[in-house]
Protein backbone atom coordinates (compact mmCIF):
# COMPACT_ATOMS: atom_id res chain seq x y z
CA UNK A 1 0.00 0.00 0.00
CA UNK A 2 1.26 3.43 -0.90
CA UNK A 3 0.12 6.28 1.32
CA UNK A 4 0.87 9.55 -0.52
CA UNK A 5 2.03 12.47 1.63
CA UNK A 6 2.67 15.19 -0.95
CA UNK A 7 4.42 15.98 -4.23
CA UNK A 8 7.98 17.26 -4.32
CA UNK A 9 9.03 20.24 -6.41
CA UNK A 10 9.55 17.95 -9.43
CA UNK A 11 6.04 16.48 -9.18
CA UNK A 12 7.19 13.16 -7.70
CA UNK A 13 5.02 11.55 -5.05
CA UNK A 14 6.45 11.48 -1.54
CA UNK A 15 4.81 8.57 0.27
CA UNK A 16 4.89 6.06 3.07
CA UNK A 17 5.03 2.52 1.64
CA UNK A 18 3.76 -0.63 3.36
CA UNK A 19 3.79 -4.27 2.23
CA UNK A 20 2.16 -7.40 3.61
CA UNK A 21 4.62 -10.09 4.66
CA UNK A 22 3.64 -13.39 6.29
CA UNK A 23 0.30 -12.02 7.43
CA UNK A 24 1.81 -8.85 8.86
CA UNK A 25 2.62 -5.42 7.57
CA UNK A 26 6.07 -3.92 7.03
CA UNK A 27 6.76 -0.22 6.74
CA UNK A 28 9.37 -0.08 3.97
CA UNK A 29 10.50 3.48 4.70
CA UNK A 30 11.30 2.41 8.27
CA UNK A 31 13.11 -0.73 7.07
CA UNK A 32 15.34 1.29 4.75
CA UNK A 33 16.22 3.75 7.50
CA UNK A 34 16.84 1.18 10.25
CA UNK A 35 19.19 -0.81 8.00
CA UNK A 36 21.19 2.31 7.10
CA UNK A 37 20.18 2.19 3.44
CA UNK A 38 18.61 5.65 3.44
CA UNK A 39 18.76 9.04 5.10
CA UNK A 40 15.69 10.69 6.56
CA UNK A 41 14.92 13.91 4.69
CA UNK A 42 13.38 16.12 7.37
CA UNK A 43 11.54 18.60 5.13
CA UNK A 44 9.22 15.79 3.96
CA UNK A 45 9.32 13.68 7.13
CA UNK A 46 7.67 16.45 9.11
CA UNK A 47 4.41 15.79 7.25
CA UNK A 48 4.49 11.98 7.63
CA UNK A 49 2.01 10.39 10.05
CA UNK A 50 4.77 7.94 11.10
CA UNK A 51 7.47 10.58 11.56
CA UNK A 52 8.47 9.30 15.00
CA UNK A 53 8.98 5.74 13.71
CA UNK A 54 11.15 7.10 10.90
CA UNK A 55 13.27 9.20 13.25
CA UNK A 56 13.71 6.25 15.62
CA UNK A 57 14.68 3.94 12.74
CA UNK A 58 17.37 6.34 11.58
CA UNK A 59 18.66 6.74 15.14
CA UNK A 60 19.00 2.95 15.42
CA UNK A 61 21.06 2.73 12.22
CA UNK A 62 23.16 5.69 13.29
CA UNK A 63 23.90 4.22 16.73
CA UNK A 64 24.87 0.85 15.20
CA UNK A 65 26.86 2.55 12.40
CA UNK A 66 24.93 0.64 9.74
CA UNK A 67 25.04 1.39 6.02
CA UNK A 68 25.46 5.09 5.30
CA UNK A 69 26.30 5.65 8.98
CA UNK A 70 29.27 3.26 8.79
CA UNK A 71 31.57 5.64 6.98
CA UNK A 72 32.13 9.21 5.95
CA UNK A 73 29.30 9.46 3.40
CA UNK A 74 27.79 12.62 2.03
CA UNK A 75 24.03 13.12 2.13
CA UNK A 76 22.50 13.57 -1.36
CA UNK A 77 21.13 17.06 -0.61
CA UNK A 78 24.56 18.19 0.62
CA UNK A 79 26.16 16.84 -2.55
CA UNK A 80 23.66 18.69 -4.77
CA UNK A 81 24.13 21.92 -2.80
CA UNK A 82 27.91 21.61 -3.14
CA UNK A 83 27.62 21.06 -6.91
CA UNK A 84 25.38 24.14 -7.30
CA UNK A 85 27.84 26.34 -5.39
CA UNK A 86 30.83 25.52 -7.58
Amino acid sequence: MVSPIEKDRYGRTVAEVFITVAGGEKFLNEELLSSGNAYLYQPYASRCPNKLALENAEAIAQSKKLGVWGGNHQRPWDYRREKRNR
